[in-house]
């Protein structure tokens, strides 16, 4: 059982920690004894002595040991022994891209940087975010940037490798991608550190070949096959009327093309060009071709079953199904928000992109004419399938800490899969979703993280 401690920098130089004689009972800490003292990554030997005056639940480390670890300076977390090792935090590391971290150091966090911080107010592990510099992997530090309550500021600071990684980290340009590789490689080697998702990304076709194993799953998946004729994809025209061509690894409908055949099999193509959305009549199949090479070039890409999308008015609407792992390492799901596509696109993607979020429970009474008490019955359908098919990828990849599930109904309320998402975007959330429930999404992070720790 963790307690919440003051960890203070003692003047001592030898290598001494200090602890309070009700931390001392409360674990059963034997004075004159040596014991580890473990923050992140980095461990130290400590003599231990015990002190009947000062703070109460406090922890006075030398400032060798207090060096050695890393410890920022007045720091409020928590404590927790097993067998000869004081373990303070846990340590919680943000990957991040480069640009995100700029903006905490300039002193301008990105909000969900803000609702993490508000989140932890209560929990007080230590939390700090990284980018793709600064690593120090021989000495298990990095450099990363941290809120300071007594300065009131953020401060950058060499720091020791973390409990647990929370993967942000999205790239910004292709340069990124081996470097961010690099990094995840280091921070997973020898199996020390735990991290919050067990794969950076999901592809669609791959990962729709594993799950299509799973009967239960298999009702939810769009039938996908990958790409490699120009007949492949005509078949599938031929066979659904519309479908669906997506790259691999695309994110926010940039990668997606959709293909319709109307009653006199004329054929339209509608995909995304810097956002904007365009359509194009095709004259033939080799117009078709060469339509599909200059838009994936040499990218892989997956042809996917069409769903006849449930519509308002003359708008198709899809759905992002937030699942998370709560402080006992169980599934639950957090928020459904409704996406309302742009008029007459088959293609339902991002803001960016012309589309509109509503909060599920408040905008499904209006589109299918049902009472709340329908509608919430749909949410917890939706959720419980969301949840069964992150539990069949857990299978296939290891585990997950939190999930986008992209869903969808068709015009029967049939419910689809289309994607899974490990990095679902959190910018959304806060008009859509409210602050309150942006910082409980934070909040199950961070306890998930005490639960992989063992704290």
């Amino acid at each position: 059982m963790a307690t919440l401690v003051n960890i203070i920098k003692d003047n001592n130089t030898d290598d001494v920690c200090i602890i309070s004689k009700s931390i001392a009972d409360a674990f059963s800490l034997v004075p004159k004894s040596r014991y580890k003292l473990k923050f992140g990554q980095s461990i130290v030997y400590a003599k231990l002595n015990i002190s009947e005056k000062g703070k109460k639940n406090s922890i006075r480390i030398s400032s060798n040991l207090f060096s050695k670890l890393g410890i920022p300076e007045n720091l409020r977390t928590n404590v927790m022994v097993k067998d000869d090792m004081i373990m303070l935090g846990p340590v919680l590391g943000i990957f991040t891209n480069p640009i995100y971290f700029r903006k905490i150091l300039q002193q301008r966090p990105p909000q969900s940087c803000r609702h993490m911080m508000n989140a932890n107010l209560n929990s007080h592990i230590f939390i700090y975010f990284f980018t793709t510099k600064g690593a120090n992997w021989a000495d298990n530090i990095i450099e990363g940037c941290y809120y300071s309550l007594d300065f009131g500021r953020w401060i950058k600071k060499q720091l020791p490798l973390p409990d647990v990684v929370f993967d942000r980290c999205v790239y910004n340009s292709s340069r990124q991608v081996p470097l961010a590789e690099n990094y995840r490689e280091h921070l997973l080697s020898g199996g020390l550190i735990k991290r919050i998702n067990s794969k950076d990304n999901l592809d669609k076709y791959y990962l729709y070949e594993k799950l299509k194993k799973y009967p239960e799953i298999r009702q939810y998946l769009p039938y996908t096959i990958k790409f490699n004729s120009i007949q492949d994809v005509t078949a599938m025209v031929e066979k659904y009327n519309t479908v669906y061509l997506k790259s691999f690894y695309g994110k926010k409908g940039s990668e997606v093309m959709a293909l319709s055949r109307n009653k006199n099999k004329a054929l339209r193509c509608l995909h995304f060009h810097s956002n904007k959305l365009m359509i194009d009549k095709l004259e033939g199949q080799g117009h078709l071709s060469r339509k599909i090479n200059d838009f994936f070039k040499d990218k892989e890409f997956v042809i996917q079953q069409g769903i006849d999308l449930l519509k308002y008015g003359d708008k198709r609407i899809d759905m992002r199904v937030l699942i998370q792992k709560d402080c006992s390492g169980k599934w639950i799901c957090l928020y459904n928000v409704a996406f309302l596509g742009q008029k007459d696109s088959l293609i339902v993607a991002g803001e960016e992109k012309g589309s509109h979020p509503y909060n599920f429970m408040e905008i499904m009474p209006l589109i299918l004419n049902k009472p709340s008490k329908y509608v919430s019955k749909l949410y917890k359908i939706i959720g419980d399938a969301s949840i069964k098919i992150a539990e069949a990828i857990e299978k296939e990849y290891g585990p997950f800490g939190e999930l986008g599930m992209d869903m969808a109904l068709d015009k029967n309320l049939k419910l689809w899969f289309i994607e899974a998402n490990t990095k679902p975007d959190r910018q959304l959330q806060s008009g859509i979703i409210g602050h309150a429930r942006c910082i409980a999404c934070c909040f199950n992070v961070i306890e998930y993280a005490k639960h992989l720790s063992g704290f």
